[in-house]
């Protein structure tokens, strides 16, 4: 008996590239399902050097009609203007709900700018935020996943109390001490997050 998955279109995470890629391999487990790809500007020739399509690009600066001339090989491919720069990202996410798209993973460095701005319009849609070596999920107010023992977490936020598992949590960080469900509960939004291999 074969094992084939379908997934249907708009029910796997999209991707938002928001930094520049060395390499496909950085984010080919994200690539998996043919997610839908948008790019912001800014990170164009990093995603066309490594050979990905992108289905939509999201500039502030660039006149749309003339890029998406200048990107006819990457036909079909729709470009948004942003009002500004810094409103880039928040632009792809509205995208995304206007398509009835609810999921999101996003390639960024700059973790810190982006956790923050993504706190402001993570109740529209469930967004995980990669860096290449952690990816972090928002958590409204609960989280449950299961973990091997020994698993090593991080997390961002306050009053984060650990409600199912056997965990220590010290210092903004969670040692799995044995492999099962892990379940973590605040009073406000958090993020948890998980090392990348």
């Amino acid at each position: 008996m074969s094992s084939h998955h379908f997934v249907k279109e708009g029910q796997e995470p999209a991707l938002i590239i928001a930094s520049p890629i060395k390499n496909i391999d950085e984010v080919g487990d994200f690539l998996e399902w043919a997610p839908q790809i948008i790019v912001l500007h800014d990170e164009l020739d990093s995603v066309l050097q490594c050979g990905i399509k992108a289905d939509v690009i999201i500039t502030s600066t660039a006149n749309p009609n003339d890029l998406e001339k200048e990107l006819w090989h990457q036909s079909p491919v729709k470009v948004l203007k942003a009002p500004s720069k810094t409103e880039e990202l928040a632009t792809a996410i509205y995208f995304l709900v206007s398509q009835r798209q609810y999921m999101v993973n996003i390639w960024a460095k700059n973790t810190a700018y982006y956790l923050e701005e993504l706190e402001e319009i993570a109740d529209q849609m469930e967004a995980s935020l990669i860096n290449g070596v952690v990816k972090w999920s928002f958590a409204r107010e609960a989280f449950k996943k299961w973990f091997p023992e020994n698993a090593h977490l991080k997390i961002k936020g306050n009053g984060i109390s650990v409600t199912e598992g056997e965990a220590e949590l010290v210092n903004n960080e969670i040692l799995v001490k044995k492999e099962g469900f892990l379940s973590l509960k605040a009073e406000n939004p958090f993020w948890v997050g998980q090392f990348i291999n």
